[in-house]
C-alpha cells in the first residue's frame, strides 16, 4: 500500500506491542483522480492495507496472515485530513494460533490555548 502514497506518516513510535503514528492524507495521491474525482475519499481496502503495513512495522511482528473480525469506518477519510493511528497487540491466548491486534484511526485531539 505504500506505493499508493495515500498516507504520509509524520511521526511514529513502534514497539513489539504498540504502534502509534500521526499521519496526513496526501492530497496528491493519484488514486484520488479515480476514487472519486468530485469528492475524493480513501478506499476502505487501502485503509486496511495501510494498517496491515503498520502492523508489520511493529518490532517482532510476524504478519503472514490474520483475520479482520470487525471494521467500522465511521466517516470518510479525505485528502489533507490529519489522523492518529494506534495499534495494540494483545498476547497470544493459549487457544489461538495468532496474536490479537486492535486499533483505531481517529482525528487528533486539538488543544485550545486561551
Amino acid at each position: 500500500m505504500a506505493d499508493l502514497q495515500i498516507f504520509q506518516i509524520d511521526a511514529s513510535v513502534a514497539s513489539a506491542q504498540h504502534f502509534d503514528a500521526r499521519l496526513t492524507v496526501n492530497e496528491a495521491a493519484p488514486i484520488f483522480a479515480e476514487h472519486f474525482p468530485d469528492y475524493p475519499i480513501v478506499p476502505g481496502a487501502c485503509i486496511i492495507g495501510f494498517v496491515s503495513d503498520c502492523i508489520a512495522r511493529m518490532k517482532g511482528a510476524a504478519v503472514e496472515a490474520f483475520t479482520v473480525s470487525r471494521v467500522a469506518i465511521l466517516e470518510p477519510i479525505v485528502p489533507r485530513l490529519s489522523l492518529c493511528l494506534v495499534i495494540d497487540k494483545k498476547p497470544r491466548a493459549r487457544t489461538l494460533a495468532t496474536n490479537t491486534v486492535s486499533g483505531s484511526i481517529t482525528r487528533p485531539l486539538t488543544t485550545v490555548v486561551a
